[in-house]
């Protein structure tokens, strides 16, 4: 998943008139695994996370030039004193999927990026319906409710590919791919 999303950096970067990611945010940064996966494209990476303690980890790569300990929609709707308020790209992977209703973290990634940004994300992909919560714990979202969501909240008509978002293999996913006017 993580090389995936690497992989869609480069042609999106490629593009005429594409961004130059100065400043991108890594949502639910965990140890830096996606963030080390994008960092190349960006000037400055930023990470943020609910657990100090994965972030601390995430810091000793030296990854991110800036982390913050916060929850992904509480970042994107008011950002903590000393955050930057706009960024070129927003990347989450495998860090949706531990929210239900995601209207109120594209409303606010929207809010966040820049005229021209991107927005790329995975989600464990449901076969009908909007999301329900697994007895992982984790929720699955619905393909027609993201695409909903992202038109209403501001985004461009966008990508979501079929992937598998992790190792084993047993999970069908979903990868977007949003870009704001």
């Amino acid at each position: 998943m993580v090389a995936k999303l690497a992989e869609i950096c480069a042609p999106i970067r490629a593009r005429p008139g594409a961004p130059h990611f100065h400043r991108a945010l890594d949502l639910g940064a965990g140890t830096g695994l996606t963030g080390a996966s994008i960092g190349p494209y960006a000037g400055e990476m930023h990470g943020l996370d609910l657990s100090p303690e994965m972030l601390e980890l995430a810091n000793r790569s030296g990854v991110y030039s800036r982390t913050f300990v916060a929850g992904m929609t509480d970042f994107l709707t008011d950002p903590p004193a000393g955050a930057h308020r706009s960024y070129d790209f927003i990347v989450a992977g495998d860090a949706l999927v531990y929210l239900g209703d995601l209207a109120p973290l594209f409303t606010g990634a929207v809010r966040r990026l820049n005229p021209g940004g991107w927005f790329l994300f995975t989600v464990e992909a449901l076969a009908a319906g909007d999301f329900t919560l697994q007895t992982t714990g984790r929720y699955p979202h619905g393909a027609e409710y993201i695409r909903v969501l992202a038109l209403d909240a501001g985004f461009e008509p966008g990508n979501l590919d079929r992937i598998t978002p992790r190792r084993d293999g047993a999970v069908t996913g979903l990868l977007g791919c949003f870009h704001r006017p």
